[in-house]
């Protein structure tokens, strides 16, 4: 993808429109036009503008069936998204929330998700799959200096549960980076899991929250399928193979 900054700012809930007011600290019901059973943002005629949370407690409650695209949320004080019942979505920004995603207390959830960017430090496990059947693919999971006495890791799946192509990387930390996870072609480190490298996935500049890949980056070219597009919709593949993570590099 482009070398812009992926970093995300401001608290408005509707971007690309006039400031909206500060969305009120309870759960967040989820906008109609997110509420689809199509691809296509409804309110929005191109379909590409993203649907943007923020400083919520808790921002995003899911139940029922949802199905929808570019999903953007931020600096939620307590967990971003809980889900209970089917959850897919592709092309989804996570950042600087205490906690990211978690049903693990609904053992009838099914989730999807490709290309999600999620980063930041958190005070619990920051992405917990238990109970949860489904798929996380060709996403890029930061967290850093979780703290092992309060968690053990920092992905935790049930026995349904797959990270296929993806990228989940704990600096500053002793917590194991995925625990009970099926995995796939995935970069996960620095502490080594069994069944993926835990090569240095080579961001661009971590502590810019700059996740794209640098051309050297091992999770370059790794897998021969994948979907065709990143998160910020750059196409895919850009080079002789798909790009693990949530970033196609982009020449």
């Amino acid at each position: 993808s482009s070398r812009s900054s992926t970093s995300i700012g401001g608290s408005s809930c509707r971007p690309n429109r006039r400031a909206s007011p500060e969305i009120p600290r309870r759960a967040i019901e989820i906008p109609e036009r997110f509420r689809s059973s199509t691809r296509t943002n409804r309110g929005d005629p191109s379909g590409s503008a993203p649907i943007e949370l923020s400083k919520g407690s808790r921002c995003l409650d899911s139940s029922g069936t949802v199905v929808g695209h570019d999903l953007k949320i931020h600096d939620c004080s307590s967990l971003a998204i809980g889900v209970q019942g089917s959850f897919t979505i592709d092309r989804m920004t996570i950042a600087n929330s205490l906690g990211f995603i978690s049903a693990h207390n609904h053992t009838q959830t099914a989730i999807q998700l490709s290309n999600a960017l999620m980063y930041g430090r958190s005070n619990q496990t920051p992405v917990n799959f238990t109970g949860m059947s489904g798929s996380l693919s060709f996403s890029t999971i930061v967290t850093a200096d979780v703290d092992p006495t309060v968690t053990p890791q920092a992905v935790l799946c049930g026995p349904d549960f797959t990270l296929r192509s993806s990228i989940v990387w704990s600096p500053g930390t002793t917590v194991a980076p995925v625990s009970g996870c099926n995995i796939a072609t995935s970069l996960i480190g620095p502490t080594a899991v069994a069944g993926a490298p835990n090569s240095d996935p080579q961001f661009v500049s971590s502590t810019s929250n700059d996740y794209h890949l640098k051309p050297t980056s091992p999770a370059v070219d790794m897998v021969t399928t994948g979907p065709s597009t990143d998160f910020e919709g750059d196409h895919r593949p850009q080079g002789a193979g798909f790009d693990v993570g949530a970033d196609e590099y982009k020449p």
